[in-house]
């Protein structure tokens, strides 16, 4: 009796997009890296800034406007934060511009540590507030369904 060969194993679930474009925004897979306590973006997050320029240059989302938004955590003051922000999300306005996105179709603002998503009494919860946010200007998400 000949036995059949077992099939081959099934292919992995396709990794999820870098870049998906929600509502009111983008949501990355990862997060905007800076260098500690300046507004140089981490040569490690080029590649995920790379994928948002292909994202918004893309024919279905050309005229997209995005404010880039910057977050830190309450380490500092919130005047030094701020500006840090505001520093940071200008950079990356600065890097998508440099490929090619119009400035017109971007927006900087630095928002410091006014709108924390997690406690800013762990390590954890001040990572997470440290983050770039892609926001559609003026849309108001519905519950679950917001860039992060």
């Amino acid at each position: 009796m000949v036995v059949p060969p077992a099939p081959p194993p099934a292919a992995p679930p396709p990794a999820p997009p870098p870049v998906v474009v929600k509502p009111c925004g983008l949501d990355l897979k990862d997060s905007i890296h800076f260098k500690t306590d300046r507004a140089e973006i981490e040569p490690s997050s080029f590649g995920l800034l790379d994928s948002v320029v292909t994202v918004l240059a893309s024919k279905d989302n050309d005229t997209l406007t995005i404010q880039i938004e910057g977050h830190t955590d309450n380490q500092g003051s919130a005047t030094y934060n701020k500006g840090l922000s505001q520093r940071r999300a200008e950079a990356v306005v600065a890097y998508l511009v440099g490929k090619g996105i119009d400035k017109s179709r971007l927006s900087a603002r630095g928002f410091g540590l006014e709108k924390p998503i997690a406690d800013n009494h762990t390590e954890e919860g001040r990572a997470k507030n440290r983050r770039v946010v892609f926001a559609v200007p003026g849309c108001v998400p519905e519950a679950g369904d917001h860039a992060k």
